[in-house]
């Protein structure tokens, strides 16, 4: 009896390195496709490197209570998410 033919790895092209494209191309590739990722930045993951200057950051050290507070009316409804 032949062999079976190996099945060929999906080739997909990811545009885009930010944060929902690199979720993307890990997803493929872990889901076993050869993936290449596009981007015109001179780094990927750009945004995320910046989150940490904004208010993106949740990471930081600013205690609870007034990180909190920071979301106004909307503080009571994420208190159990933060």
């Amino acid at each position: 009896m032949p062999a079976p033919k190996p099945v060929p790895r999906p080739q997909v092209i990811v545009i885009g390195a930010g944060p929902a494209g690199l979720m993307a191309a890990e997803v493929l590739a872990r889901g076993g496709a050869q993936v290449t990722v596009y981007e015109r930045m001179p780094s990927a993951g750009r945004k995320l490197l910046m989150a940490g200057r904004g208010g993106l950051n949740l990471t930081h050290s600013e205690a609870f209570e007034p990180f909190l507070a920071q979301y106004g009316d909307a503080a009571p409804a994420l208190r159990s998410a933060i």
